[in-house]
């Protein structure tokens, strides 16, 4: 099952003969994957800002409520109040970049990044500055 949620992403199909084609793909496709994001914007005429890098970066390191993405994104001085933080990952659920879920019975609501492609990018962007740097393939498989 896990090798079918990697290939439904196109990108993958190129390496679905890899034991991880989600960590092949982001290492030999790093600027082919940030970019996919930028298309997604580009399409919906909006403008892809560090905002939105921030919400996807503390979303894939596992800040998954309103609150802790919007304490982290005001930690990093790109927004005044947590609240903003609601219209942007409104902005991203309308473009399907990320998915809200919600529980009912508690009354809460967390946010996953619809992609796991992307969701691994953002990732290891948090943890090591990835679209910085260089990173192994076999740390990003690791990771994976």
């Amino acid at each position: 099952m896990e090798l079918a949620t990697a290939l439904r992403e196109p990108l993958t199909a190129e390496f679905s003969d890899k034991k991880d084609p989600l960590a092949w793909t982001v290492y030999y496709k790093k600027d082919t994957v940030s970019a996919l994001l930028g298309e997604i914007f580009q399409e919906e005429e909006r403008r892809l800002t560090s905002t939105y890098y921030a919400i996807l970066k503390a979303i894939a390191e596992g800040k998954n409520n309103p609150k802790e993405i919007g304490d982290y994104v005001k930690s990093l001085g790109l927004i005044s109040t947590n609240s903003v933080v609601t219209s942007y990952l409104r902005n991203l659920e309308d473009l399907k970049v990320v998915k809200r879920l919600r529980n009912a019975e508690k009354e809460e609501q967390r946010f996953i990044i619809n992609s796991p492609l992307l969701d691994l990018y953002f990732y290891l962007d948090a943890k090591y500055g990835y679209s910085e740097v260089n990173v192994s393939l076999d740390k990003v498989v690791e990771v994976e």
